[in-house]
């Protein structure tokens, strides 16, 4: 699956942003926002300057506290 895929990834570069971002959007369509936050929250740290990736944690507590579908 994605996520697997994803992990592995993370296994070999665990302080690359667009790992954690991919992670968090695979468990965001699966509805699984604890694990995408805190993926998307790891993105957040590794590259704070990606705006992107700040929309997307947006946008995932927000369908967490179904403000967003």
């Amino acid at each position: 699956t994605d996520i697997v895929n994803v992990k592995k990834a993370i296994e070999l570069k665990p302080n690359f942003a667009d790992h954690w971002r991919n992670l968090g959007s695979s468990y965001g369509s699966k509805k699984e926002y604890d694990k995408a936050i805190a993926a998307f929250q790891k993105s957040v740290s590794i590259n704070p300057g990606d705006a992107d990736i700040k929309r997307f944690l947006d946008m995932t507590v927000q369908m967490k506290n179904g403000e967003r579908k």
